[in-house]
């Protein structure tokens, strides 16, 4: 079995665990509540077993493309940040009524590359706006950006688990730094 095989039974497995435990949580029969928490026991011992094989497996290839593919897209939300009038600030809604779109839009286009193979490149449009309220500074996004990427260079070991435990923790630095 190759690295994407894996993966994909990864996912899958964890969607099932995801469901299971809400299962445990609101089954009012009994019976079947134990049905679901041995089958959710089994799932997380499989679980660890496909990390395992996720993390041992020698041909990393794929994981290897998708880490560069996620640089790359990086690099674009860096180039089209330049050039932009540092006097405004970037719309954090992208005038979509959506908020905190400019944060989602980052992390939905490295899922895309992380869960779906996506191996196109989304050029970002970033909307600038003068109000505060609804707007970060463009050298503080900048400098978020730059530092993702060199964060998701210096990944010495990659794999598809390392790769998504990175997008976990680039949400919580976005969190951080900018929902906080």
């Amino acid at each position: 079995m190759n690295e994407i095989e894996l993966y994909n039974q990864y996912l899958a497995l964890e969607n099932r665990i995801r469901d299971l435990k809400i299962y445990v949580q609101i089954w009012s029969n009994d019976k079947e509540r134990q049905d679901f928490e041995a089958e959710l026991e089994t799932a997380l011992v499989e679980l660890e077993n496909l990390s395992a094989q996720l993390t041992e497996i020698e041909d990393k290839r794929h994981s290897t493309e998708v880490k560069s593919r996620m640089v790359d897209q990086l690099a674009i939300y860096i180039r089209e940040m330049n050039g932009k009038p540092r006097q405004f600030l970037l719309d954090t809604g992208n005038d979509l009524n959506i908020p905190n779109e400019l944060y989602a839009m980052l992390v939905r286009d490295l899922n895309y590359i992380l869960l779906e193979g996506y191996r196109g490149g989304h050029v970002p449009y970033f909307k600038l706006t003068t109000s505060e309220d609804f707007g970060v500074e463009l050298g503080q996004y900048y400098d978020f950006l730059i530092n993702e990427r060199r964060i998701l260079l210096q990944l010495d070991e990659v794999n598809f688990i390392v790769l998504k435990e990175y997008v976990e923790e680039l949400i919580e630095r976005l969190r951080d730094q900018f929902l906080n």
